[in-house]
């Protein structure tokens, strides 16, 4: 919404409402009359105390509400907002109450937009900063730190980028297939999930599948996977790019998992993501305060509500911020998860403040072993590992990543335009020590296999008679362009050339087709020739929500339209 000050609301307010107001702070006039409680109002809301008074008499109950109001009235329509507040409270009574009380008090407003047919709550600009200050102040009271007494940690050390690779190592080797409506089928999610390895083998079916679909829709966002036809295939340009950058790779995958909202999607991410980033870093707080959090943002995952003490990664919004390396749990001995909380590194993801490995300090000492085998920490430098992927298969993500070299492995990274030089001075040029002998004999070997047969882009130019292809062969103006004999009636042209040759053929009294016949198919059936069928794909809406017209009016109280 534009700015409006406190003096501009209170001035669109009917009798009725302006009288509540005028009372809640003990201004009772008989008879009533508006202007004269406009301006007394005005007058007390020019005393700096006047706000504060205010909001010193809340109850803490209270604060709490008007806590979530001043964080998500920009974001969030009236209505879900009082749902997100009373899923947290669970009182739904007290919250209704508490309600009144901040509306009554003039701390906050309640306007109806015709133009969304919606209602939102609105603090006026000129206080909003107080109310915001005056609240995070609460959060204390709000959310109660724990007292942790164990130093077992939780964490996930597995950067991102290794579930990412795992789906574009498997749309290297297979075709990954698409519903009708272009999302991934049932099939290669289960497949990608099993290249994903041990952090996807005991979640259940709902999380993992999530989870690659996050993946995916993150890949599409970033062009990194692009359809052809009814596949998706890499596009690696694009991760080059993205890998360009450590702080942008995580930065935009967590606004791509975290504030990216569908059109149809009910779940409010941003929200639970600004919420959590108002958190101290570093601080325990009990496992329960976690469970309350989702339960108000996300009502559908409280069929999960008895596995946060024994295993919270079954809630995938819980399991998404665990993977993103922003919370940590800590463990009794007893195994029991009971606190979690906000590393330094979470907090700067959820505002949009990552800084990334700056330094790039990462740890890219590989170890060739002669079984094949490639051995390197998960902390080495994401475009290493990427490169690392396209020539071998990773087979254990646990602790340090180990890959594995095989014949068919480095044919695919060949035909990624890897030379075989590449190849090798990447793996010598990172090697603690001397690559193994008969690893560089191998890999000598399978690269002067490569090539040794392929495929050239030519176009045929069959013709009705041995005569005719004989006379095209030997014609002055024509015999430049034959590059090959395929049959006493085909002749190999060069497929750039073809528009050239066509024109060539009608000049010296022929007339040759105009389109491009498939040999499988009877009739003239015309090939497009300067398509690839790739296209971008379309972003994902960001359908925050934020008001920006006047046409709107106040409401008195919970009232909705």
């Amino acid at each position: 919404m534009e700015e409006l000050l406190y003096r501009d609301c209170i001035k669109k307010l009917n009798p009725s409402h302006l009288k509540t107001i005028a009372e809640a702070h003990g201004l009772v006039l008989i008879p009533f009359s508006s202007q004269t409680a406009l301006n007394e109002l005005i007058k007390r809301f020019e005393d700096e105390g006047f706000i504060h008074t205010i909001l010193d008499a809340l109850n803490d109950f209270q604060r709490g509400v008007l806590f979530f109001i001043s964080l998500f009235f920009q974001s969030m329509t009236a209505p879900d907002i009082t749902a997100l507040i009373k899923n947290f409270f669970r009182k739904d009574a007290e919250v209704d109450e508490a309600l009144k009380t901040v509306l009554d008090n003039g701390i906050v407003f309640h306007v109806y937009v015709p133009d969304n047919n919606a209602s939102y709550f609105f603090i006026p600009s000129d206080s909003s900063a107080l109310v915001e200050k005056f609240c995070y102040a609460q959060l204390n009271h709000l959310f109660t730190s724990h007292s942790a007494d164990t130093d077992k940690v939780h964490r996930c050390d597995t950067p991102i980028c290794i579930a990412l690779f795992s789906l574009f190592h498997y749309a290297l080797n297979n075709d990954l297939k698409v519903n009708i409506d272009n999302s991934l089928n049932k099939r290669s999610i289960n497949k990608i999930r099993a290249y994903l390895g041990s952090e996807s083998s005991t979640l259940n079916t709902e999380v993992a599948e999530r989870f690659v679909n996050g993946l995916f829709n993150y890949a599409l966002t970033t062009n990194m996977l692009v359809l052809n036809e009814e596949y998706y295939k890499v596009n690696s340009p694009a991760i080059n790019e993205c890998l360009s950058s450590i702080k942008h790779l995580y930065g935009s995958f967590c606004r791509t998992a975290l504030f990216i909202r569908n059109a149809e999607n009910t779940e409010f991410w941003p929200e639970y993501a600004v919420l959590l980033s108002k958190f101290e870093p570093d601080v325990s707080y009990p496992i329960e305060m976690l469970q309350r959090i989702v339960s108000a943002f996300f009502p559908q995952e409280e069929a999960y509500n008895n596995c946060y003490k024994h295993d919270p990664l079954q809630v995938y919004p819980i399991f998404i911020l665990f993977r993103l390396g922003i919370i940590q749990f800590l463990i009794s001995d007893s195994h029991t998860v009971h606190s979690w909380k906000i590393t330094q590194s979470g907090i700067a993801l959820l505002s949009g403040k990552y800084a990334g490995n700056e330094k790039n300090e990462f740890d890219n000492g590989l170890i060739v072993q002669p079984n094949y085998d490639l051995i390197i920490s998960q902390n080495a430098d994401p475009a290493l590992l990427w490169q690392l992927f396209q020539i071998a298969d990773l087979v254990q993500s646990e602790f340090l990543l180990r890959f594995h070299l095989s014949r068919d492995s480095v044919y695919r990274g060949l035909s990624k335009k890897m030379c075989a030089d590449a190849i090798i001075s990447l793996l010598a040029g990172h090697s603690k020590q001397a690559i193994p002998q008969n690893v560089i004999y191998s890999l000598t070997e399978w690269c002067e296999e490569y090539g040794s047969v392929y495929f050239m882009d030519v176009f045929l130019l069959r013709c009705k008679n041995k005569n005719i292809a004989d006379h095209i062969k030997i014609h002055p103006k024509t015999r430049e362009y034959i590059v090959g004999v395929f049959s006493e009636t085909d002749l190999i042209v060069r497929k750039e050339e073809y528009q050239v040759v066509l024109t060539v053929l009608k000049e010296i009294g022929f007339m040759p087709l105009d389109t491009v016949r498939d040999p499988y198919q009877s009739g003239d059936v015309e090939t497009k020739l300067n398509s690839n069928g790739m296209h971008m794909p379309e972003q994902f809406p960001h359908s925050i929500l934020q008001l920006k017209t006047y046409k709107f009016r106040f409401l008195p109280g919970l009232i909705h339209q």
